[in-house]
Formats: structure tokens, sequence, C-alpha cells
């Protein structure tokens, strides 16, 4: 851990992989002891996934067209905001009436998302599976959250974009422009299945800063 000082979350993976390891060990009567025991991971600071700027989606959604698959991802990504391990599965089944219904995997939430016009056209145009509206190349669900991650990776940097934008970051992306558009808290609880309002109010405050920023600056303006 010491040696990876320099790259903290290498150092984490390197204790994350050994423990499992070692676990195994000590169950399978190898080891008394784990010698990782009171190991602490480092502690990290970071703000997460990158959140997607509006100038990179419409860059993704310039690049692959409507009708195309990685068009239909980006589509349910964004406008239904859902984690990449509940974009792989819903599918015609969860949709009635243009009100999607899904009981979330991660946390159990039941979310209700209504099918605006721009995903609408989305899915009427592209060939979708006959469960899951995205399908690999061969037309099958995907097999997992990260096989999907790794093929929208993929996407991405056919579009140009950097190596940053990664599927989860468009749930923030999400989240941030629907807060600077006005929405609630509890607006962005309902969608994104947050049962905290803490996390729903981490965007809603961000974007009353930018307001409020702007009526001081244009209050100073008409001052001068």
């Amino acid at each position: 851990m010491d040696k990876r000082a320099a790259t903290p979350n290498a150092a984490n993976n390197l204790l994350k992989t050994v423990s499992h390891l070692f676990k195994w060990a000590v169950e399978a009567e190898h080891l008394n002891t784990k010698p990782v025991a009171g190991v602490s991971k480092v502690s990290v600071k970071s703000d997460g996934f990158h959140t997607w700027t509006v100038d990179q989606v419409e860059k993704f959604r310039a690049h692959h067209k409507l009708g195309t698959k990685p068009r239909l991802a980006i589509d349910i990504l964004l406008f239904l905001g859902l984690r990449r391990s509940d974009a792989v599965v819903v599918g015609r089944q969860h949709m009635k009436d243009e009100l999607i219904s899904l009981r979330t995997g991660k946390t159990g939430a039941w979310v209700y998302l209504p099918v605006f016009k721009q995903l609408k056209e989305s899915v009427e145009a592209t060939p979708i599976g006959d469960l899951a509206f995205l399908t690999t190349e061969k037309g099958k669900p995907f097999s997992s959250a990260a096989s999907f991650g790794n093929w929208f990776v993929k996407q991405c940097k056919a579009a140009g974009l950097p190596d940053e934008c990664r599927a989860h970051g468009l749930r923030k992306a999400g989240a941030t422009i629907a807060a600077d558009e006005g929405a609630t808290a509890h607006e962005l609880m309902a969608m994104f299945g947050w049962s905290r309002l803490a996390m729903a109010e981490v965007y809603t405050k961000e974007a009353d800063k930018k307001k409020l920023a702007r009526g001081a600056s244009e209050r100073l303006s008409n001052r001068m």
C-alpha cells in the first residue's frame, strides 16, 4: 500500500483483491488469520464520475444518429436517469401508456418515468429486443452492466469524446440539467429513485447557487 501511495486507487484495488484471496485462504484453512486485517483503504478525494456537459451529450447524439443502438443507449440513460444495471433490463414489459414503471436493482425503489417525445422516437426508430430495449450487435441482451459499460465506452470514443465520458456520468448529467431547469429535490428523488433528500439537494443547491450568482451579478450590472 505504501509503495502505491502515489496511485491511491491502485493501492485500494490491490487491497480489495488480496483481501478476497486471504479470505479464501482462511476459509480453506491454509491460514489462521488474514494478513490484511486492520489495513485501511487510502482516502481518495474525488467528485466521482465525470458529469457530461451538454456539448458532450450533443456531440455524441450528433455522431450516433437516430435509429442506432448507441443513440438509443444514451437516450435511455439520459432521459430515464437509470443506472447501467437498470438500463440493460428495461424493456417493453415495463412500459404502458408511455410510462415506464420499474423496480430499481440497486435500491429496490420503484420509479415511474414518463416516456417523452425524444425517447419515444428513439425506441420506435431502433431495432430492440423482445424484453430489453438495449441489445448487443447480435440482438441479445447485454450479459451485465459491466459489458454494457465497456461497449458504451467504445461508442464514446467513436464519437470523439474524451476518456472521462462514461455511462455513469450521464445519470449525473441528467440530474444536473434537470436541476438547472428548475426541478425540485423531490422531483429528482422520484425520477432517480433516491431515498435520501440530501442526495437530490446536492444538485438543487448547486443549481440555486448558479441562479443566485446570476441574480447578484445582474443587480450589480444594473447599479453600475
